[in-house]
């Protein structure tokens, strides 16, 4: 049997089906599209429709899941009566309602063996029979060339149907059709035969919108589905010397990916930090349910079943990249194509300015809530599918300085040549890849920020090698203040790191020089008067004016105050005289010298403390020996009375020690009190 048989054989069984549903194919014009950083695209039809219409909308099978969780249609003076599609369930599940099963479906053999005893009309080779399929029986038959090796073995059905009172064979190789007599049959191998054809997710699938209402009335449908993300790219010329603006181009580069030409369509475009979720809602999911036996058990009560939790790990991931910037391949290929638009000119040389180059329209709405921002482009326009193309944002004078930038966690000798740059355009500007000039020619790439309405970035793009940079940093500890709290002595420990740079201008015209120095949390900064201090999120922003051929040293602290609590019991003298050396006050330094050498004498009694101590230790310790001793003579023997007479001496001992142990710590707590009250009356000054 030939390859093309089996086709041929399922197409003649639906010859006789002629109650098909008629399926819509109205679908109103593609109007607008909304393109969003999220790596979403809205698409919006609109158009007039007829009373009871039914409108068709084909996506691609990767676009379901997302129409079915978007999918909006606007009828004011109609209602929506469904929505509908092919199912997605397991094809298994779709042929449980018919009578044919997968393995009937996939050989004629199968399928005859399926329609056995049921009645057909076969017709083959201009021969017609009508009957009941009996059985059926596969050959093989010898074709092709004269030899026996060239010949091949083609399959062949032998088909027995019982007509009347005989029974016939029939060879189906010239099969022209076989007919389902039983009409119940055909309507199930139809909807066999649909089932299969739902189930191909390589194609299309058509939605079904159905509508009710009065005539000629305007309808909308939109819905959102994936698309690759809309990219930014900048032109900039940089201000000259005297001048403090310059002049911004934007562009949008995008795709159209979206399964349909965009035809004469609004374009918006939007941006900001959305979040966009992926859910697979076209999937047919089954619960699985207990297996409750039969049992003859009066008032039987199942468990409640509480259901399950599914928790969806990979959102974050998915969300995360579809805010993901476009690959670096992409970008370098965007800025040459960026710089071959913008260098392309007549022959010789020819000053770039802002008039000259070529103006675009910006966006004629603009509108921003707290979350995204909406630039809807001034004309409609038109893409294929398939095919990218650059749709201008904004072309404007925006406030610009040309800048000598460094950034200190770096170790660099030269600082890089940027544009701080001040965005009042009124509108954010996304992230993307930015190409400057001057005004004469190209001077390098550089990378755009996310740039909010009048907030202010520096655009970096070159290293400046006229500015030469030095940095030297040491630490510094101070303990700059004292006072007396309950017996407690504060002290205010000033850390400092100081900051050394040396800067060298070996250019012929003076530079503004910007230094961004990182943060540390808790430390305060301090500068000369001449350099102006400000902050960013990370860091401090020191600028001020180098002039031509000169050269300026200058010295920047981050200084941090800590109050200390000490405790006077655990100061000594030498710990008091620290603190007397590095207080400025003389009058305090004098004091605290007098109470070091209170401290000595109670260093000197700590000390006869600890060798009344160790005297105590050691007799303890041979005590111990001699009962160990005692333990292994005889009690009345002369040793033994030599070891209790011993014995008797050290307890003496013990007992003396101890009181000299008492009366020096008497002493020393009160030379302690006696410091105290002395620390308590002093006025530190606080």
């Amino acid at each position: 049997m030939k390859n093309t048989l089996l086709p041929l054989a399922l197409l003649a069984l639906l010859v006789p089906f002629t109650n098909n549903p008629s399926h819509a194919d109205e679908t109103l014009p593609l109007t607008s599209v909304t393109l969003s950083n999220a790596g979403l695209i809205e698409l919006r039809h609109k158009g007039m429709v007829d009373d009871n219409e039914s409108l068709r909308l084909k996506a691609s099978a990767n676009q379901i899941d997302d129409i079915l969780k978007s999918l909006i249609i606007l009828d004011d003076k109609g209602h929506v009566v469904s929505v509908s599609l092919p199912g997605k369930a397991p094809l298994d599940k779709k042929l449980e309602a018919v009578s044919f099963t997968l393995g009937d479906l996939d050989s004629l053999q199968g399928l005859l063996k399926r329609l056995r005893g049921e009645p057909v009309q076969i017709e083959t080779g201009g021969a017609s029979i009508a009957g009941r399929i009996s059985a059926i029986d596969l050959e093989y038959e010898r074709e092709g060339g004269v030899a026996r090796h060239q010949q091949t073995l083609s399959p062949t059905y032998r088909v027995s149907v019982i007509s009347g009172d005989a029974l016939e064979t029939v060879r189906l190789k010239d099969l022209a059709f076989i007919k389902l007599e039983n009409k119940e049959l055909r309507g199930e191998f139809e909807r066999a035969l649909n089932a299969i054809q739902s189930d191909d997710e390589s194609g299309h699938k058509d939605i079904e919108i159905r509508l009710s209402g009065p005539d000629d009335r305007l309808v909308e449908y939109s819905y959102v589905v994936s698309a690759p993300l809309w990219k930014t790219a900048y032109r900039m010329v940089i201000p000259q010397a005297d001048k403090q603006e310059g002049f911004l181009q934007s562009w949008a580069i995008l795709e159209n990916m979206s399964g349909q030409d965009w035809n004469d369509v609004s374009l918006t475009l939007k941006s900001g930090t959305a979040v966009a979720y992926q859910q697979n809602l076209y999937e047919s999911y089954y619960k699985q349910r207990p297996s409750l036996p039969l049992a003859n058990i009066p008032n039987l009560r199942p468990e409640t079943d509480q259901g399950t939790i599914d928790t969806m790990r990979n959102m974050r991931a998915e969300t995360e990249a579809a805010f993901s910037a476009a690959p670096h391949s992409q970008g370098l290929a965007q800025g040459k194509m960026a710089r071959s638009m913008a260098l392309a000119d007549h022959a010789g040389k020819r000053e770039i300015s802002a008039d000259q180059i070529s103006g675009m329209g910006t966006a004629t709405n603009i509108s921003k809530n707290a979350s995204m921002q909406t630039i809807t482009l001034p004309k409609k326009l038109s893409l294929a599918h398939g095919h990218s193309m650059m749709a201008p944002i904004i072309s404007e004078r925006l406030p610009m300085e040309l800048v000598a930038y460094y950034q200190a966690n770096q170790s660099m000798e030269h600082p890089y040549a940027a544009v701080r740059v001040r965005n009042e355009s009124g509108v954010d500007l996304p992230a993307g890849i930015i190409t400057l000039y001057d005004q004469a020619s190209y001077l390098g790439d550089a990378e755009m920020p996310y740039l909010p309405q009048n907030d202010e970035r520096m655009i970096s793009f070159a290293l400046d090698h006229d500015i030469k940079i030095s940095k030297n940093q040491k630490f510094e500890r101070e303990e700059v203040k004292l006072r007396n709290t309950r017996g407690m002595l504060e002290i205010l420990v000033q850390q400092r790191q100081r900051y050394q740079f040396k800067l060298k201008n070996l250019d012929d015209k003076a530079r503004s020089v910007i230094i961004d120095h990182p943060k540390s949390a808790g430390w305060k900064a301090s500068a000369p008067d001449f350099v102006s201090v400000e902050e960013t999120k990370d860091n401090y922003r020191l600028s001020f004016a180098l002039e031509a051929g000169s050269e300026k040293s200058f010295t920047f602290d981050l200084v941090r105050d800590d109050w200390q609590v000490v405790r006077l019991a655990t100061l000594s003298q030498s710990r008091i005289n620290q603190i007397a050396a590095s207080n400025p006050d003389q009058q305090t330094k004098a004091f605290l010298s007098d109470i070091a050498k209170d401290y000595a004498r109670i260093d000197q009694l700590q000390r006869e403390k600890n060798v009344i101590e160790r005297d105590i230790r050691e007799i303890e310790q041979d005590q111990r020996r001699t009962r160990d001793n005692l333990g292994a003579i005889p009690e009345q023997s002369n040793l033994a009375r030599k070891y209790l007479n011993k014995m008797e001496d050290q307890e003496d001992q013990l007992q003396e020690l101890a009181r000299k142990k008492n009366l020096i710590e008497a002493q020393i707590e009160s030379n302690l009190n006696a410091i105290s009250k002395k620390i308590m009356a002093y006025d530190f000054g606080q």
